[in-house]
C-alpha cells in the first residue's frame, strides 16, 4: 500500500508541542497544501545558475557514480533544490496533477547483495539497492480542489524510495525508484514555467 497516497482532503500538522487541524489541498506525499513559500521564501524554481552537482551517495564507489550520472539525466540543480519535470497527464491521481517534483537534497545509500548462481550466470557482476532515505520533497501542479499550479509544501517521503543497482554484462542499470527517474531534465523556459 503507498502511504503517501491516503493523504487527499486534510492534513494534521504538529506546530510546537500543539497539533491544529486545518483542510487543505493536500499532495500526494504525506503533506501538502498549495502554493505555499518554501523556508527561503521562494514559492517557486529558479533559474539562476546553481552550485556544482551535490549528488551524494555511499557505498561502491562505481555504483554511486552509475546512480549520480542516472540521477543527473532526470534531475536539474536549482538554489532551492532539484527539479524534474513530468509530461502532461503524469499522475494518476484524481485529485492532484503534478507537473513537476522537488527534492531539497539527493542523498543515497547503497548497500550490495550477494549474487546467486543464476545472477552469475546471467553476467551479473555487481546487484545492490538504492535507498533514498527521508527525502525532503514537494510537487508542482494543479489541485482539483484549489485551482491553478502551484507548489505544495514541503513533506517528508515516506516510505523511503528505493532503485536497483546492478552491472550486467560491464554495463551498469539504474531501475525502479518511484518517480525519481521518470521525469525529464528541465529546460530554462520549463524551470521558468514553475513559478
Amino acid at each position: 500500500m503507498n502511504y503517501s497516497r491516503i493523504c487527499r482532503m486534510s492534513m494534521i500538522a504538529i506546530v510546537g508541542l500543539g497539533t491544529i487541524f486545518m483542510p487543505s489541498g493536500c499532495s500526494r506525499h504525506d503533506s501538502g497544501g498549495s502554493g505555499s513559500a518554501d523556508a527561503g521564501g521562494s514559492t517557486g524554481a529558479s533559474a539562476t545558475a546553481a552550485p556544482a552537482s551535490s549528488i551524494t551517495g555511499t557505498g561502491d564507489p562505481d555504483a554511486v557514480s552509475a546512480v549520480q550520472a542516472e540521477l543527473e539525466k532526470h534531475w536539474v540543480q536549482t538554489p532551492d533544490g532539484w527539479i524534474t519535470v513530468y509530461p502532461p497527464g503524469h499522475s494518476s491521481d484524481v485529485l492532484f496533477r503534478d507537473s513537476a517534483e522537488q527534492i531539497k537534497e539527493l542523498k543515497f545509500e547503497i548497500k550490495s547483495h550477494p549474487l546467486s548462481d543464476a545472477d552469475k550466470l546471467n553476467q551479473i557482476q555487481y546487484s545492490a539497492s538504492c535507498t533514498f532515505p527521508h527525502l525532503a520533497i514537494r510537487s508542482f501542479g494543479s489541485n482539483q480542489m484549489s485551482g491553478p499550479e502551484n507548489w505544495t509544501e514541503w513533506s517528508t517521503k515516506f516510505p523511503d524510495v528505493v532503485a536497483s543497482v546492478q552491472k550486467q554484462n560491464g554495463q551498469w542499470q539504474v531501475s525502479g525508484g518511484e518517480e525519481l527517474l521518470n521525469g525529464t531534465k528541465p529546460d530554462e523556459s520549463a524551470l521558468a514555467a514553475l513559478k
